[in-house]
């Protein structure tokens, strides 16, 4: 009989070594750049906190009016996050609100965002060690 519960042994790897933790990043097809910044500071295990997003096309331009979403993904523990975090567009300059992230270990974290607008999707991601 196999037992039930929360089972990754097998996943656990430690992260490279040369991690980029950058905040601000082109996504994957160069249509957008990305950056993130913590409301209220250090982001803290076990804590509901906010990010908000910067997003810019490849030209520098602000997107305004982009669809917006957000995952996270624990890959040394096979888990992500325990809520699903609400994106809200927070005036001009291309800026975004995500309520609702919660990082429930410490470890590497990556959280992936990503952006339809004017017909194009793309989407990055970004590494987080989380203390």
């Amino acid at each position: 009989m196999k037992a039930m519960g929360h089972e990754h042994a097998m996943l656990h790897a430690p992260p490279p070594k040369d991690l980029d933790y950058s905040t601000m990043k082109m996504t994957a097809n160069d249509a957008f750049n990305v950056m993130y910044k913590s409301v209220g500071g250090h982001i803290r295990i076990n804590r509901i906190h906010s990010w908000e997003l910067t997003i810019k096309d490849a030209a520098g331009q602000a997107v305004n009016d982009a669809e917006v979403t957000v995952v996270g993904d624990m890959p040394e523990h096979g888990h992500g996050l325990p809520t699903q975090p609400e994106i809200t567009k927070i005036g001009a300059g291309g800026l975004y609100r995500v309520d609702g992230i919660k990082f429930t270990m410490p470890g590497w974290w990556v959280v992936t965002i990503s952006v339809m607008a004017d017909g194009v999707h793309d989407s990055v991601s970004f590494n987080l060690n989380i203390l």
